[in-house]
C-alpha cells in the first residue's frame, strides 16, 4: 500500500462498518489468502495505490521462507486485532468513537509521510465519517463541536488540528497512545521489519 486506506466489512443487512486504518507499506486482507472466509474490502482514503497479489504468491512465500510467513501472520493478527478493536468501538458512546478514528486517521496520514498527526485534512467527507462510526451525519456534526468546545480539536472544513493528543487519547479510551506510540496494537502483533528482512 502507498498511502491512506481503511478495510471494512458489510454485515448481513447491507451496512459497512470500517474495521482498520492503513498506512504506506501495510498489507492489506493478507488473512485472506490463508481462510476461504470473506474479509471485506478496503479503499484509498488519499492519494497512493495498492499492489494486488494472488492468494498463492502469499501461500508459497509463506511455505518457503517461514520467518516471512510468521509476519504474514503478525500482518494477520493485526488486522484481526484491529477489527475487534472497531466492533468494540461500536459498543461505545459517540463521542469515544469519534475520537478513535481522528486518532487512527492522524497516525496512518503521519505514516505516510502526508501530514503529521496534529494537522492534517481529513481524507473522508462527513457523511463517511458518519458510515465509519455508525452514526448520521447530523450527529457527527455536533460530536464535532462538542470536541472543539473542549478545546481538543479544531476543525475548519476538511482541515483537522488535534490542539490536546492526550485528552483526545482519553476520550477515545486510547490513553496509552502516547505522542511517540506509532500505533495502539502494540509491539505483539506489528511486524518487524528486521525480520521480514531475515527471512527473504
Amino acid at each position: 500500500l502507498s498511502g491512506v486506506a481503511s478495510s471494512s466489512r458489510w454485515s448481513s443487512h447491507g451496512k459497512r462498518s470500517v474495521t482498520a486504518v492503513h498506512a504506506d507499506g501495510d498489507i492489506l486482507n493478507v488473512e485472506a489468502a490463508f481462510t476461504t472466509r470473506a474479509s471485506g474490502g478496503a479503499r484509498l482514503l488519499t492519494g497512493g495505490s495498492a499492489a494486488s497479489v494472488p492468494s498463492r504468491i502469499f501461500v508459497a512465500l509463506a511455505l518457503e521462507m517461514p520467518r516471512l510467513g510468521l509476519a504474514f501472520w503478525r500482518a494477520a493478527a493485526a488486522r484481526e486485532a484491529s477489527a475487534s478493536a472497531w466492533a468494540a468501538n461500536i459498543g461505545r458512546d459517540g463521542r469515544a468513537r469519534l475520537a478513535r478514528l481522528l486518532l487512527e486517521l492522524a497516525l496512518a496520514i503521519e505514516a505516510a509521510g502526508n501530514a503529521s498527526r496534529e494537522q492534517f485534512d481529513l481524507p473522508m467527507t462527513l457523511d463517511e465519517v458518519a458510515e465509519a462510526i455508525g452514526l448520521c451525519s447530523p450527529h457527527v456534526s455536533r460530536l464535532f463541536h462538542g470536541l472543539e468546545a473542549s478545546e481538543l480539536v479544531r476543525r475548519r472544513g476538511h482541515h483537522i488540528v488535534i490542539l490536546d493528543w492526550q485528552g483526545l487519547a482519553f476520550v477515545g479510551e486510547l490513553s496509552g497512545l502516547g505522542a511517540d506510540e506509532q500505533a495502539y496494537v502494540g509491539p505483539d502483533v506489528a511486524i518487524q521489519t528486521d525480520e521480514v528482512q531475515a527471512g527473504v
